[in-house]
């Protein structure tokens, strides 16, 4: 029975796991090195907005849930941001990317600025954001 559960159990390579890496990181105490490497590269930090209290914080963070939510349907998995973008556009979730990618931004700047914390870098969100870079380009 106990072999049977393992069976069950996700790995590396499987559709949705990605290896967690020292890189995978934007670490906090290293003040966001390596940010050059994202798409968080030309975040403005120093302008970022700090929420007044944790209330506010959560409220940011929802509204970045509810829109990210529009966009599970599409499958990032194993595209490019180009292919990514084409199929953003044939779901006609154009507004609602550009949105998120706007949000998400916003608050990775306050993230960053509190700084208290590591930022995790997801697969998803890259490809989300470099397709929402490809969209504004060619709108």
């Amino acid at each position: 029975m106990e072999k049977e559960q393992n069976n069950n159990i996700p790995k590396l390579g499987d559709k949705g796991v990605f290896e967690v890496t020292e890189e995978s990181n934007l670490r906090a105490e290293e003040n966001f090195k390596g940010r050059g490497k994202t798409s968080y590269k030309d975040i403005d930090i120093e302008s970022a907005y700090l929420p007044e209290d944790e209330k506010e914080w959560g409220s940011m963070l929802a509204e970045e849930r509810k829109l990210r939510e529009t966009l599970r349907r599409i499958d990032t998995w194993e595209k490019t941001p180009q292919e990514v973008a084409q199929l953003v556009r044939n779901a006609n979730l154009v507004d609602n990317l550009l949105e998120w990618a706007r949000v998400h931004m916003r608050n990775r700047a306050s993230q960053m600025k509190k700084g208290n914390s590591d930022i995790l870098i997801v697969p998803m969100s890259q490809t989300l954001l470099e397709a929402a870079k490809i969209i504004e380009e060619t709108k």
